[in-house]
């Protein structure tokens, strides 16, 4: 996936999403991202884009090794105008208890 925030392909697809920054400690950033839109690899790729690449996310630019892993969590999930057959969870949210965040 490519990202540009000018449509150079007449086949390129919309994406939209909010990032909002939640903590800073030395060189690293913990953000809060909210999707809009649900393109593969839209977090991952938009990040590098910016600069800032999930760490360890060596498809996308991290200089910094983490074995078989990047740091990318997701700890709130809630569904919006799904079609069915998944239409039922619409309005439901998915959420880590309280305290399981660290």
């Amino acid at each position: 996936m490519e990202f540009s925030p000018k449509s150079t392909n007449s086949q390129a697809k919309f994406c939209a999403l909010e990032i909002k920054k939640v903590d800073k400690k030395n060189n690293y950033q913990t953000l809060e991202i909210t999707l809009h839109t649900g393109r593969k690899h839209q977090i991952r790729s938009i990040l590098s884009y910016l600069g800032c690449p999930v760490i360890g996310d060596k498809k996308y630019g991290s200089k910094i090794e983490v074995k078989d892993k990047i740091y990318l969590l997701a700890y709130k999930i809630l569904f919006v105008d799904l079609p069915s057959p998944l239409a039922y969870l619409n309005g439901k949210v998915f959420a880590l208890e309280e305290g399981l965040e660290d």
